[in-house]
C-alpha cells in the first residue's frame, strides 16, 4: 500500500481545504461535494488549484496595510512601519502617564498652592509635543 500526500480543493474556486496523507484508494472518502484532490503537499493558506488549469499556483493575499512586506509566507511590517509603531505606542503611553499625573497639579491649583499652574502647563504643553508627533510623525510645539 503506497501512502502519498493530496491536496483538497474546491473544484469551482480552486481554494484549498486541507491536505491528506494517506493510501491512494482512501482519499475519495476525503472529498466532500464540489471538491477534488491533487497529488502534493500545499499549504493551504499560500496555494490555490488554478480551476481553468488545475495547476497550483502561489497565493499572495493583501497586504494588512502600508508598510508591510512580503517575506514569501506572510506580510511583515517594514523596519521602519515597526519604529513608527513603537514610537506611538510610546507617545500614547506616555501621553496617558501624563493625563494620569495632572490631577495633582490641578487640585493644588484650585487651592492655590504657588507653582501649581506651571506644573499643569508643563504637563500640558508635554502632551501637545506627543499629539504632535503621532499626528505629524515629527515632534512640534504647542501651535
Amino acid at each position: 500500500m503506497t501512502v502519498r500526500t493530496w491536496g483538497i480543493y474546491s473544484i469551482e474556486t480552486g481554494l484549498l481545504r486541507s491536505c491528506y496523507t494517506g493510501p491512494e484508494a482512501t482519499i475519495q472518502e476525503q472529498l466532500r461535494e464540489g471538491e477534488a484532490a491533487i497529488e502534493g503537499e500545499f499549504d493551504t493558506a499560500l496555494h490555490r488549484v488554478n480551476p481553468k488549469t488545475l495547476e497550483v499556483e502561489d497565493v499572495v493575499p493583501d497586504a494588512p496595510g502600508p508598510g508591510h512586506l512580503w517575506d514569501g509566507r506572510r506580510w511583515i511590517p517594514e523596519p521602519a512601519a515597526a519604529a513608527a509603531a513603537a514610537r506611538k505606542a510610546g507617545a500614547l503611553a506616555r501621553i496617558k502617564a501624563l493625563e494620569e499625573a495632572q490631577a495633582r497639579p490641578l487640585r493644588e491649583y484650585a487651592l492655590g498652592v504657588p507653582g501649581a499652574k506651571d506644573r499643569i502647563t508643563a504637563i500640558d504643553a508635554e502632551i501637545a509635543e506627543l499629539r504632535g508627533e503621532l499626528v505629524e510623525g515629527q515632534p512640534t510645539g504647542r501651535p
